[in-house]
Formats: structure tokens, sequence, C-alpha cells
């Protein structure tokens, strides 16, 4: 099955493919136009159409929202955008505290807990965003099975 797992945020990792580090091609995108809320919205909107048009995954995984921070407003209106935009898709959302408790045994793990985590199965990712998008996979995967 073809996946593909977002970690939304202002600098949103995603991740498409299998689950195997092989398999599975992975970056970060940074949302553009922080203040601007209709611009930031458009650029998302194009970048999922573009990510969707390139890879066609089977499922999409996202990482339930967190709305405790300052960029609250944002994490909503890139959230809409997603769900928006790929409407026709299906769509499983995951608690960040069920991939941290998966990977690391801690729903509380830090960041570097989690890279670590990542790294440790394959995946040479650059930033937290990417290990949450890749442990996303990993979680639904693992799970399912």
């Amino acid at each position: 099955m073809s996946y593909l797992a977002l970690d939304i945020s202002t600098r949103t990792g995603w991740a498409y493919g299998d689950g195997s580090p092989g398999g599975t091609v992975f970056d970060t995108f940074p949302v553009p136009f922080k203040d601007d809320f209709v611009k930031m919205g458009y650029e998302y909107s194009s970048w999922v159409i573009q990510i969707l048009k390139k890879y066609n995954p089977e499922l999409i995984l996202v990482e339930t929202p967190v709305f405790r921070f300052a960029s609250t407003y944002q994490m909503v209106v890139l959230h809409h955008k997603l769900h928006e935009t790929a409407f026709s898709y299906k769509r499983i959302e995951i608690s960040n505290s069920a991939t941290k408790k998966h990977l690391t045994g801690n729903g509380n793990a830090s960041k570097a807990m989690m890279i670590d985590a990542v790294k440790k199965r394959g995946f040479n990712v650059s930033d937290d965003n990417q290990a949450d998008a890749i442990a996303l996979i990993l979680t639904h995967k693992e799970k399912k099975s």
C-alpha cells in the first residue's frame, strides 16, 4: 500500500511510500507567508495538489492537530486546506502520542527521541518533522498487521 503521511506544521514533514527505508521518500515543506493566511493557504493547497498528483497515494495519514501554540490559527488553516484539497482521498488521523508511544514506548517522547527512533529503523531524516511523518506510516502499518 502507498501512504502519504503529513506532519502538518509551519514546517510540514511529509513521507510517501510503503514504510520501508528503500521504498519511502521524505522531506520538509516550509510553509511560506506565515503572516498572510490567504497566501499561506493558497501556497499550501498548491503544494498538496502537486504532491497528490505526483504520488497518488492510496491512503493519507495525518497527525491529529494539537492547537495549543501561537500558530493555532495557522494550523487550522493548513488542516482545512488539506481536507479541502484532498477530499476524495481516504484519510486517517493518528495522534502524536500514539506515534511516539509506538516508536519509543513513551507517549511523551522528545523530538530527539523520535528522530533517533526513526534513524534506528534506517531512515536518514534531517528534522523532527520528517521523523514524525515517517512515524505515522510505521505506526499505521505496524498496528494494522
